[in-house]
């Protein structure tokens, strides 16, 4: 951890969601388990880019996986144990203190298509539990339709695409994106990513 912030990292992305599980009634039959969770953040508090203007010190990726139980993701059963179990996580991270401009959901990897309407989907739950959560979204590989990032106002706080989208695509998406009004981060990789020098 300690490593992490040496280097200049100022986003996290590795600390994992707190598991939960719920029943066929939509009711948690265990709670949020805090315990690696906190081993991994409580180092990293006030770290990164905190307090920052676009904020998204802790990402926490594909978080919806950690509610466990019969039924699948976005059920009506499922849909009420998270609405019991995401104030839950909210309220521990405050008293962590970390408020709702020191991270952000990631509920998908690189979404688009189909995958990206599921990513609003659960946005639109995620605002209706807790209008102040926010939801980071990198748009890397296909990238979404403008309707879809129409539909996505409202949902989406953080948006990173690829460097290269901005070199390569319309200028009918760009301006989408710009309209959003939100923060953009970039990120641009290259096939031997691995290979090239972390100093430069």
């Amino acid at each position: 951890t300690e490593d992490l912030v040496t280097h200049g990292t100022n986003v996290f992305v590795h600390v994992p969601a707190p598991p939960a599980r719920f029943d066929e009634n939509g009711d948690l039959s265990a709670p949020p388990d805090f315990t690696r969770h906190d081993q991994e953040l409580r180092p990293l508090v006030g770290k990164g880019l905190a307090r920052r203007q676009s904020g998204g010190q802790f990402l926490f990726p594909s978080h919806q996986h950690a509610l466990s139980g019969p039924d699948t993701l976005l059920s009506p059963s499922w849909t009420k144990a998270f609405r019991r179990y995401l104030p839950l996580w909210v309220a521990h991270l405050k008293e962590l203190g970390v408020g709702y401009r020191d991270f952000a959901l990631y509920p998908f990897d690189e979404a688009h298509g189909p995958v990206f309407d599921q990513l609003l989907s659960h946005a639109r739950l995620v605002k209706e539990v807790d209008p102040n959560v926010r939801i980071y979204a990198d748009l890397g590989g296909i990238l979404p339709r403008p309707e879809q990032l129409r539909a996505a106002r409202g949902l989406v706080d953080i948006y990173q695409p690829w460097q290269g989208h901005f070199e390569e695509e319309a200028p009918a998406w760009l301006n989408e994106l710009k309209a959003t009004g939100k923060p953009v981060w970039m990120y641009r990789e290259s096939n031997n990513m691995k290979e090239l020098s972390p100093l430069g």
